[in-house]
């Protein structure tokens, strides 16, 4: 959300209901804010960060709990696969 509007990205070809790694998409906003890149290349940077480690965070009672963890190979090839449309 910006003050232009709402911004809206997916990755293409990706099943509607893939998950995401909340914290890598968290973290990939991160670059985007220091290095003061546009808001939509923020979003495909967080985007492809965060559908590179799907899947990836579990939680079950009484075992371990997995962190967030990223694929930087999946990364790198979703990048290209993610697309970020602008306020209507």
């Amino acid at each position: 959300m910006t003050a232009g509007g709402e911004w809206t990205a997916h990755v293409t070809g990706a099943d509607p209901g893939y998950a995401s790694a909340r914290g890598a998409l968290v973290a990939g906003l991160v670059p985007g804010q220091l290095l003061g890149w546009s808001w939509p290349d923020r979003l495909r940077h967080a985007l492809a960060l965060a559908a590179g480690g799907a899947g990836s965070w579990t939680r079950t009672p009484g075992g371990a709990e997995e962190r967030d963890r990223v694929d930087p190979a999946a990364y790198e090839r979703l990048l290209d696969a993610v697309r970020v449309e602008p306020p209507a």
